[in-house]
């Protein structure tokens, strides 16, 4: 059953298109989750020091 569909999903090349734009979005949403990450990583450290500049 499954060996029947894996190898009617590899020979069928509308089912190709898809496997490669689901592993494109695959990869677009970790950098998208990394980037995320990073920018709140950034964000946390400059809102630190711009309170230790405050006075107080």
């Amino acid at each position: 059953m499954i060996s029947n569909v894996l190898t009617r999903i590899a020979v069928d090349e509308e089912a190709q298109g898809l496997v490669e734009y689901a592993f494109i979005l695959s990869l677009v949403s970790v950098a998208a989750v990394l980037l995320v990450g990073n920018i709140g990583s950034i964000a946390a450290s400059w809102f630190v020091s711009f309170n230790a500049e405050l006075p107080g």
